[in-house]
């Protein structure tokens, strides 16, 4: 078969359609489309088909199709056919039956998806998103993961020991593995995880791995701060070398440390106490500031280490209650005592607790006791000088032993009755055996006795007092000196202003001492202010002068020296009778009262009561209120009298004030008048200031729950035209205006629409509905 070219494509075909037909017919001697049958077998021929062409062959009685007409796929529409990924050719399938190239759509070998897509993580896990599109490979950040969630099976996971874990699987962590100081341990042995470990019988040197331990009870000899017998709860904290222990009690709290892990421990120190009743702390030379001094077998060395336990012990809980510490002191020198601003009571004892009455070698010793705003109850103890101040308290209790004794700056000291002071010699001088002085209170009690045992010397005087300070000591109180036994000072020396309570100058010429007192005018004696000098007076309401006695006394004040004009007769001494206005006579004028002081004034209106003995007529100048009063009226009138003076007036003036304090109808009201300030002093109305028995105020007042007169209040428009009908107003209860239906006003602002405005307000406007420039038609415009 001869081969053709078709010149349009460029292409190479099997050959012209019509030359193969014309071909065959030819070769067959025969025109097909006649049915001339000696159409030889094996003939072929081209017959048009749907879609396209279709060869067919002649098998001797029919033709049969031989498949449609094959064209070059290398050359297809200009196109060359490639196995590879070449622009513009056609894709083969390779000796692997495999398309090569991009495809579009599915396929399994894509590198991209056309849509980027974002991947999260659900369940118990919440993660941040991530955008996947195929071309990298990405990662899912976990922010957290919920253990506590339903599914369970989702937690089911082993973490080894090295991880911190314990090698289980099954979801639930019974315990964790922890290092310590004794190597790798289960925490819940050591209270770190569930309950809190045993500590009980043992002992808290060894307890060093940290953890939380509660022990059923606690000895010293187990190094416990003290013998408890109620559970303990003991904490642990440790880092590296650093071990603390915290221990908490019923009654109290503490702690302790060691920094060589546990080989050596410090003292414990108690945070603060639970309990508010009383404790003892132990303090002996022969003692340890390591101890807790809470035992007699266990004191502490120092007065301030069993202070600073005192002070943890009670730092929350006020002094006002019945708390209390009480020092145990050894015997031995201490040196000075101070003690300041103390939440609790202090008793000072000796060692054994006990209250000795009288002297022992064996009583501690000191150079100095102070009490600064605290309350200090000292009971056997020696000290050379003892002093409370700043509202500090001191009480002096059974036996005490001493050079001097003292109260300044609003201290209290106070020797109890029935106890014994010793007062002895002390290597410098000392300025009183007893003072108060600043506001100081200095008490000795009933029974007391305080005995000299050895020559003493003070500067001042045995006792002194002064600046405004109080120095008592009881009518039974005795002072006695040992034989040959001398005071060199002054008996007494007292200075203006104190007070010497029930003391009296004949106790006080009795106390001890080389010289004689010395007192000041004004000191205050068995309750009375001393007059000066030995013949001590005072004026007695029989107007005698009586002697040795302890004040003077006026029983009454003659005004301006005019011993007929006596103060009393004006009433104004409140413990006398308040003098009847004329003598129990009737009231001529009121106007006649000018003389100042108060005055009793009985009042019945018109008419005489019927033993006639006061009426107050009706023309009097008393106040108009009062007239036709009915009822008794018992009042009190208070006359002032104003002089004249340079810059004030000229002229002198009275007020008179009138307050009815019995009466059926007037009482609890008050009338004042006052002169004018001219010649003769012309008298203004009387104002009334109180009325009725409520009371209630006449007059403007800021609390009126109604007024006196009742008011009608209306509302009216801008024109007065138009007005709303009045509402009765009188205070008593709210009211509510109405508008009148029409009104005249002036509306502004973004509120000035009205639905219902029947007239434009001002002058006439043009409507218009003409287009001006810019307009459009069917606008409205207003034209002013």
């Amino acid at each position: 078969m001869a081969s053709y070219n078709n010149p349009q494509a460029g292409n190479p075909i099997l050959g012209d359609l019509s030359a193969i037909k014309a071909l065959l017919i030819s070769a067959a001697k025969m025109d097909p489309a006649t049915g001339n049958t000696d159409i030889p077998s094996g003939a072929k021929r081209l017959v048009s088909v749907s879609g396209g062409h279709q060869l067919q062959s002649f098998n001797g009685s029919k033709w049969a199709s031989i498949g449609k007409l094959m064209h070059d796929a290398d050359t297809l529409d200009g196109k060359h056919a490639n196995t590879g990924t070449v622009k513009d050719t056609i894709p083969i399938r390779n000796s692997a039956g495999a398309l090569a190239g991009d495809i579009t759509g599915n396929a399994a070998s894509a590198t991209k998806l056309k849509t980027s897509r974002t991947i999260d993580i659900g369940g118990i896990a919440s993660a941040t998103e991530a955008a996947f599109d195929g071309s990298k490979a990405i990662t899912i950040p976990i922010n957290s993961i919920n253990v506590e969630n339903e599914d369970d099976t989702a937690l089911v996971g082993q973490v080894s020991k090295a991880h911190g874990g314990t090698g289980r699987t099954d979801g639930a962590a019974a315990d964790v593995i922890v290092s310590s100081l004794a190597g790798y341990v289960k925490a819940s042995e050591y209270g770190q995880i569930g309950d809190a470990a045993n500590a009980s019988g043992k002992d808290l040197d060894s307890l060093i791995v940290s953890g939380h331990y509660l022990s059923n009870a606690g000895t010293v000899e187990n190094h416990y701060p003290n013998n408890f017998s109620e559970t303990i709860r003991v904490d642990v904290l440790r880092r590296n070398t650093l071990v603390i222990q915290y221990l908490w009690a019923a009654s109290s709290h503490w702690r302790r440390g060691s920094n060589n892990s546990g080989a050596t421990w410090t003292g414990w120190e108690c945070l603060g106490g639970l309990s508010t009743g009383g404790i003892k702390i132990y303090v002996s030379k022969s003692g340890s500031d390591l101890n807790t001094g809470l035992s007699s077998e266990y004191p502490v060395l120092t007065l301030s280490r069993a202070m600073r336990i005192a002070h943890n012990l009670y730092a929350s809980t006020p002094a006002s209650n019945t708390s209390w510490v009480m020092f145990c002191v050894g015997e031995g020198d201490w040196g000075s005592f101070y003690f300041q601003n103390a939440p609790y009571k202090l008793y000072l004892r000796p060692y054994d607790g006990a209250v000795p009455s009288e002297y022992s070698e064996s009583l501690p010793k000191f150079t100095a006791i102070m009490a600064t705003n605290s309350y200090l109850l000292v009971q056997g103890v020696q000290t050379t000088t003892c002093m409370v101040e700043a509202n500090g308290t001191c009480i002096i209790d059974g036996y005490f032993r001493c050079h001097s004794m003292g109260a300044t700056t609003q201290g209290y000291l106070s020797i109890n009755p029935s106890t014994v002071v010793d007062i002895v010699d002390s290597e410098s001088s000392h300025t009183s055996c007893l003072r108060a002085y600043y506001g100081g209170i200095t008490v000795v009690w009933e029974n007391s006795k305080i005995n000299i045992l050895e020559n003493v010397a003070y500067t001042s005087g045995f006792i002194r007092c002064d600046s405004c300070s109080y120095l008592s000591m009881s009518v039974n109180a005795k002072i006695a000196l040992a034989s040959n036994v001398m005071v060199s000072a002054r008996k007494y020396r007292l200075s203006y202003p104190c007070n010497m309570g029930g003391m009296t100058k004949a106790r006080l010429d009795d106390l001890p001492g080389n010289q004689a007192g010395a007192i000041e005018v004004g000191v205050v004696l068995n309750g009375l202010p001393w007059g000066g000098g030995d013949a001590h007076t005072f004026l007695a309401a029989d107007s005698t002068w009586k002697k040795d006695s302890t004040t003077i006394y006026a029983r009454d004040v003659a005004m301006g020296g005019d011993a007929a004009d006596l103060a009393s007769a004006r009433g104004f001494f409140y413990d006398t009778r308040v003098p009847r206005a004329s003598s129990d006579g009737p009231v001529a004028d009121f106007n006649d009262y000018t003389v100042p002081g108060k005055y009793h004034i009985s009042w019945r209106e018109g008419t005489p009561y019927s033993n006639e003995d006061v009426s107050v007529p009706v023309t009097l100048n008393h106040p108009s209120a009062l007239d036709g009063a009915s009822g008794f009226c018992d009042a009190i009138m208070e006359v002032d009298y104003i002089s004249s003076a340079s810059y004030v007036s000229s002229y002198a003036r009275c007020q008179q004030k009138i307050t009815l304090t019995n009466s059926g109808t007037y009482h609890n009201r008050i009338f004042v008048r006052v002169q004018a300030v001219s010649s003769g002093s012309p008298w203004y109305e009387w104002r009334e200031i109180i009325s009725s028995s409520s009371p209630e105020f006449p007059g403007n007042a800021g609390s009126a729950a109604k007024l006196k007169t009742g008011r009608t209040i209306a509302i009216a428009d801008a024109s007065g035209a138009h007005t709303g009908a009045g509402v009765a107003f009188d205070g008593s209860k709210n009211i509510t205006l109405k508008l009148p239906s029409t009104l005249t006003v002036n509306i502004s602002g973004s509120a000035s629409k009205a639905d219902n405005a029947t007239e434009w307000n001002g002058a006439a406007k043009t409507v218009s509905t003409a287009m001006p420039s810019g307009g459009a038609d069917g606008d409205i415009w207003f034209r002013y």
